[in-house]
């Protein structure tokens, strides 16, 4: 059996078993424990680092340290190790003839209100402004951006949700009591 084969039967046992949970119960007793225990260790440097080609390297420096104010753990010939400045993320561009069209960066935020209004203040390209992507009463958004060579950015981040008023109170009624 080749490692395609055993890996495709692996992910279809997720996949059914997806199928069968409705709850956190069912999670914790239907979700297939790993065939395999975990078997790295960090090393001291860096973590993990997700590389991708840029079509124009220059400009895409530029965003992610001059306008999303990140730091560079490594930049050489044309390539760039990129990192957060708390070192919780960490990637690596590369000078390329193309971007790829799938690629899609995301980011999880404590402050995404604040972080999209600076970024549109900055000039970002806006893709999507913050919104509500599941609802308007869901306290989740997310904004989206685009890099100089068109790699999707989105942030996500909680808001604090104001309870809608009801249709009465709107229109200054009082409610009518109902009778049993």
């Amino acid at each position: 059996m080749t490692i395609v084969t055993k890996c495709r039967t692996y992910g279809q046992r997720r996949l059914d078993a997806l199928k069968r949970i409705t709850s956190r119960e069912d999670w914790e007793k239907l979700w297939p424990r790993a065939r395999f225990p975990y078997a790295f260790t960090w090393g001291d440097c860096w973590k993990a680092v997700a590389e991708f080609g840029v079509k124009d390297f220059t400009a895409e420096l530029g965003f992610y340290l001059d306008i999303l104010g990140m730091k560079v753990n490594a930049v050489w010939d044309n390539h760039a190790m990129i990192k957060t400045p708390e070192d919780d993320y960490t990637f690596t561009i590369y000078s390329a003839k193309r971007t790829s069209p799938e690629l899609n960066l995301q980011f999880m935020l404590g402050n995404i209100s604040e972080a999209s209004k600076a970024l549109k203040r900055r000039g970002v390209t806006v893709v999507q402004d913050l919104k509500a992507e599941w609802g308007a009463e869901n306290t989740m958004r997310a904004f989206k951006m685009k890099s100089p060579s068109g790699v999707v950015i989105t942030l996500w981040g909680f808001v604090a949700v104001k309870k809608k008023k009801s249709v009465l109170k709107k229109a200054g009624k009082k409610p009518t009591k109902r009778r049993r």
